[in-house]
């Protein structure tokens, strides 16, 4: 979405939470009932040989009913391999709706897995740690489900959505066509580096044949075009480290990956790709032109198995950089995707950050302990009366708690796992925090009837948040708003933990507290510092005229753009609802001969459009689309990162096809014989349109702009205007 102007990590901190369609198999309030029907009776054999011996791995005819919902025919097979050899009936299946039948699909799925637990006396890992990804990034949903075979209970399964182009669509829109890479795990190791994994995304060279065996492309196989996915290492790998933030976020979402990273970690995840370099896709993204990262098969987190974890190393007190080691010699092993991004001191932060944030928001054990609970509590009979489990009934009441040794093997109680886990990162944590990560966050000066001081008294109040990711301390710094006086009045000596708010009473009467600055700022417009012991400047804020009970905060909090809301939020996260900024298309010209030069191609003389702005503010106009076709945003030319417009201003774009000379050179022209030109935004729900004018024929040098600067009425003006004000 694009903003009022920002720094680069503002994008890192927006939750976008991504829900998908509805659908009701994903109600996770009930335990649901899925019944498969076979004609051959000798169905388990036909699917164990199938599974095998046969290399293609085919399905077989079945009937399913799904709640009531019966769907035939269908393909199932049996999948997986560890989870497939186990000493026991209960295999997981991966369940193909639409392979005999291509009008047949479940709510707009084409695929389901049925996963066995078979590695987890409490059946809940994989269910806990997808429902708390789907939180922050796009993973696939999962509900538990009675499984019968023939009438025949055959267990409690975990049904889990296939990441396939149905997947995509439901989350990013149905214009999705992008590839999607299946990682492959271990496979195949000839010709890889002693010590490398095979999907850990290091650089094989340039020919894409060497990645086919480590990354299964799932989508648009036909083509078989692995460029973009090589296009991609090579930029992680060989892009030197000073441009790799730049380069590096304009084919990966980095947002989505520090969050995949940091979900693995905190979960002891290590059967994904800061371990084993497996079990997860990247997905190309249409829209957006960028990969994400994908989470699968996650039934090993909360330490499950620890592979690569050196054997003196406690898996819950996993350090948040840790990277994994080769046994028994302790080397450690490159996953250039971790590393690479934790050298940038941005990304760094940011992905601390996170962890603190998923800590503070439901890793605790109170508070995911009553999800454990619930769960428990809805599935406890279906798992007592699973006669194909691994298990005990008795293992599946400790395990949900306590350790228990199995096997000679320890398993994590759940609950005691998160307390143990969640203790020792907030300790971690707290030493990476540091003054820096105080910073002004609202700012509210005519108060009438906004929060009250502790005498009554409505004065104005600014509020700070720490960022996290650990406790810090205010003594040292110093707030004014003169910036010659850095130490003007010094901050209280008080601990702010991390995503903590405090309000500072801006009144000019420290007698009142220590939380009472020695001075009122002016009404506005005006500017506040936040400066350390040092003098060095820690944040500031230029702020406009404020009308009564009217404040000027940060969205996201502490880091994202200054935005004005009548709904003032002291001591809680800013809440701001999206509104359009008042941008318009002020003047075009589509036969531009002598009028203006280019000045990035001297003696071009192009096609131009002027973008007014009417705020009182800097808009970032970075993401936003700008097309002649208006009709189709999705197909239209992405406005580059970094490109604002000032407040009260003007900014021309060229429409001349040539995008490779600058970021304000448009991919398209403009028609001589009339056509429509667009401007839109890009907004969490979708594309908004901020503007659109349609034109007809135009001539030479004249152009066709609006009455006044964001008028409503248009008219030819023989005297252009480029950059400058629109007479009336």
């Amino acid at each position: 979405m694009a903003v009022l102007a920002t720094s680069l990590v503002t994008a890192l901190a927006i939750n976008t939470v991504f829900l998908g369609a509805v659908n009701p198999l994903f109600d996770d309030s009930r335990v649901h009932e899925i019944r498969i029907k076979f004609d051959n009776p000798d169905w388990y054999d036909q699917l164990y040989n199938g599974h095998v011996l046969d290399p293609t791995d085919p399905y077989f005819r079945c009937s399913i009913t799904v709640d009531g919902l019966t769907l035939n025919p269908v393909g199932i097979r049996f999948k997986g391999d560890a989870a497939f050899y186990i000493p026991s009936i209960k295999k997981p299946f991966k369940i193909d709706l639409d392979v005999f039948n291509n009008k047949l699909d479940l709510y707009g799925m084409r695929k389901l897995n049925l996963n066995n637990m078979y590695n987890d006396p409490t059946m809940l890992r994989e269910k806990l740690f997808l429902d708390f990804a789907g939180r922050y990034i796009p993973a696939p949903r999962a509900v538990h489900a009675r499984v019968y075979i023939n009438d025949q209970y055959w267990g409690l399964y975990l049904a889990v959505e296939q990441i396939d182009k149905p997947f995509v669509q439901s989350r990013f829109g149905p214009q999705e066509d992008g590839n999607l890479f299946e990682a492959q795990g271990a496979g195949d190791t000839d010709g890889l580096t002693e010590g490398q994994a095979c999907s850990d995304l290091t650089w094989l060279g340039p020919d894409p044949n060497a990645y086919r065996p480590y990354y299964r492309l799932v989508t648009n196989e036909t083509t078989g075009d692995y460029s973009d996915l090589v296009h991609l290492i090579d930029v992680l790998n060989n892009t030197p480290l000073a441009e790799l933030s730049e380069k590096l976020a304009e084919v990966m979402d980095i947002e989505n990956v520090l969050w995949g990273l940091a979900l693995n970690n905190l979960f002891v995840n290590l059967d994904s790709y800061i371990g084993t370099a497996a079990n997860y896709y990247l997905y190309h993204r249409t829209d957006t032109g960028r990969f994400i990262h994908l989470h699968w098969a996650t039934d090993e987190a909360f330490a499950r198995t620890r592979p690569y974890v050196g054997p003196d190393q406690d898996p819950v007190t996993l350090a948040p950089f840790w990277v994994p080691v080769t046994r028994p010699d302790q080397r450690p092993q490159y996953r250039p995707l971790m590393e690479r991004l934790w050298a940038i001191p941005q990304y760094q932060k940011a992905y601390l950050r996170m962890l603190a944030r998923m800590c503070r928001e439901g890793f605790r054990p109170e508070e995911l302990g009553k999800e454990i609970n619930r769960l428990a509590d809805l599935i406890r009979q279906d798992v007592y009366n699973d006669n194909n489990k691994l298990y005990t009934n008795a293992q599946f009441e400790q395990g949900l708690v306590q350790d228990q040794v199995i096997d000679k093997r320890v398993i994590y109680g759940l609950v005691d796992f998160v307390a143990r886990r969640s203790a020792y990162l907030d300790q971690e944590l707290d030493g990476y925090a540091s003054i820096g990560d105080i910073q002004m966050n609202e700012l509210l000066i005519a108060n009438v009837t906004s929060q009250a001081d502790e005498q009554g008294q409505h004065d104005p109040w600014l509020e700070i948040v720490n960022l996290g990711p650990g406790k810090v301390s205010l003594k040292g710094l110093y707030l004014s708003d003169d910036q010659a006086a850095p130490t003007k009045w010094a901050l209280p000596d008080l601990e702010i933990q991390d995503g903590q708010f405090h309000l500072i009473w801006l009144d000019g009467q420290p007698q009142q507290g220590p939380t009472h600055a020695s001075f009122r700022p002016a009404a506005g417009p005006g500017q506040l510092y936040l400066f350390d012991a040092r003098g060095v400047l820690i944040d500031t804020i230029a702020y406009p005229a404020l009308g009564a009970d009217q404040s000027y905060g940060r969205y996201p909090d502490g880091i994202g753009p200054w935005k004005l809301t009548d709904s003032p939020t002291p001591m809680a996260a800013n809440k701001w609802t999206y509104k359009p900024p008042r941008l318009f298309i002020n003047e075009l010209m589509a036969d531009n001969t002598r009028t203006i030069q280019d000045p990035d191609e001297p003696g071009a003389y192009e096609d131009w459009i002027e973008i007014y702005n009417a705020e009182d503010l800097e808009v970032d106009m970075s993401g936003m689309i700008l097309t002649d076709d208006p009709s189709n945003p999705t197909e239209g030319w992405r406005i580059p990162s970094g490109v604002r417009i000032p407040a009260k201003g003007y900014l021309l774009f060229w429409a001349d096809g040539e995008p490779e000379q600058g970021p304000l050179h448009a991919d398209f022209k403009l028609s001589r014989s009339g056509e429509a030109v667009g401007l839109f935004d890009t907004a969490e729900h979708g594309y908004v349109l901020i503007d659109k004018i349609e034109f007809g024929p135009q001539s030479s040098d004249v152009s066709y702009g609006r009455r006044g600067d964001g008028g409503s009425q248009w008219r030819f003006m023989t005297s252009p205007t480029p950059g400058k004000r629109n007479p009336f």
